[in-house]
């Protein structure tokens, strides 16, 4: 009887691991996320993207915990359409260099989202660099931006 109680309670738990693994939070990345800035971030200047002067994107480095860094790729809509973004981030100067493309996504006029890397263990200068693709994936719809700490 002790082992079919052993056995269930595993089986539970292997259960609760498989339904958290399908929450929203397991399913970010590579999806564009919502952006609520506060002191621990450190970004470039908004440039605009060269497609239009409506949209602007900005490279940022964000300190989580002590030692911890992850970098965002942050656009802003200002347009008064919605648009199409892709993008992809990288940094380098963490504990390994990271990439991640973020997947299309429409952006509504006013609206401010980011593609956001996992934190990563990070000591002296770290760099983000963003690219970002409007309306398009010819190389004529992407501008790049970067930025350090």
């Amino acid at each position: 009887m002790l082992g079919i109680r052993k056995l269930s309670g595993v089986a539970a738990a292997g259960m609760a691991a498989v339904a958290l693994a399908a929450t929203p939070a397991a399913a970010k990345a590579p999806y564009w996320q919502p952006v609520k800035t506060n002191s621990s971030w450190s970004c470039s200047d908004y440039t605009y993207h060269q497609m239009s002067y409506n949209v602007n994107f900005k490279a940022c480095v964000v300190s989580n915990d002590p030692g911890y860094k992850q970098g965002v790729l942050v656009v802003q809509n200002n347009a008064k359409v919605k648009i199409d973004i892709r993008g992809r981030v990288y940094t380098e100067g963490g504990l390994v260099d990271q990439s991640l493309a973020c997947m299309h996504s429409p952006l509504s006029a006013g609206a401010t989202t980011g593609c956001f890397l996992p934190s990563t263990k990070a000591s002296g200068v770290f760099r983000v660099k963003g690219a970002l693709w409007m309306n398009g994936d010819e190389n004529e719809n992407l501008d790049i931006v970067s930025w350090h700490d």
